[in-house]
């Protein structure tokens, strides 16, 4: 009866034992489980917090520049009043009836205006000085050279606009011819002056460019911050 009776215990052990390896098993596999979820779980909470201060950097950076432009109204405003109450600008104006919005506008259009600028030429700045007027031509509405120097001689982005044009006159009236030139509100570069004749008859061709600066444009828009 001893040895059946050890047999029996012993397969009552190894079953056990069996069971209680299952058993540690299950539970590695569950404490496994529980540690890699907990890993992905932490890692998306990362990327999140990330990404949240990447938006808020973001929404920080763009309530500074709209903060700076709210004061920068002021400003602008100022600088508006000092133009209407500018005397120089007011000497200038083709027009008593013209404000002084319209003399800035006249000395840097924001379109290729050759037209309006020959026009200008033939009746207005050359007949001042009473020469007579052989020949005037501007480049086409059409055409327009890029700048990379400013009228000053700084960078700019204005666009040149080419004209030439040819008078006749005594010495005098010549003279006053190139300080109308020199005085007009729009500017102009002359690049090339041939004068021939004499004191009392002289012909001078003249060759220059003009002006004109694209329009400026503010815009709202919206930035998408990247998720990685």
């Amino acid at each position: 009866m001893n040895k059946p009776t050890k047999s029996m215990a012993g397969a009552r052990k190894r079953e056990q034992i069996s069971s209680a390896n299952k058993t540690v098993f299950l539970w590695t596999m569950i404490a496994a489980a529980a540690v890699s979820l907990c890993v992905v779980v932490g890692y998306f909470l990362v990327k999140e917090v990330i990404f949240n201060d990447q938006v808020y950097d973001a929404k920080s950076e763009t309530l500074s520049t709209l903060e700076q432009n709210i004061d920068n109204v002021g400003e602008l405003e100022r600088n508006v009043q000092a133009l209407i109450a500018n005397g120089d600008l007011a000497k200038v104006k083709a027009k008593e009836t013209d404000s002084n919005y319209k003399v800035v506008l006249d000395a840097l259009p924001v379109t290729n205006d050759s037209t309006v600028l020959g026009s200008s030429l033939l009746q207005e700045l050359l007949p001042q000085s009473g020469v007579a007027i052989d020949t005037l031509t501007t480049l086409s509405d059409d055409i327009a050279f890029e700048s990379e120097e400013g009228v000053e001689g700084g960078e700019s982005d204005a666009s040149t606009i080419p004209f030439n044009f040819a008078v006749r006159g005594n010495y005098s009236q010549i003279e006053n011819m190139l300080a109308d030139l020199e005085l007009s509100i729009r500017p102009m570069n002359i690049s090339k002056i041939t004068i021939q004749g004499s004191d009392s008859s002289l012909q001078a061709v003249v060759a220059g460019e003009s002006y004109f600066s694209s329009p400026q444009s503010v815009q709202l828009g919206t930035q998408k911050v990247p998720s990685e």
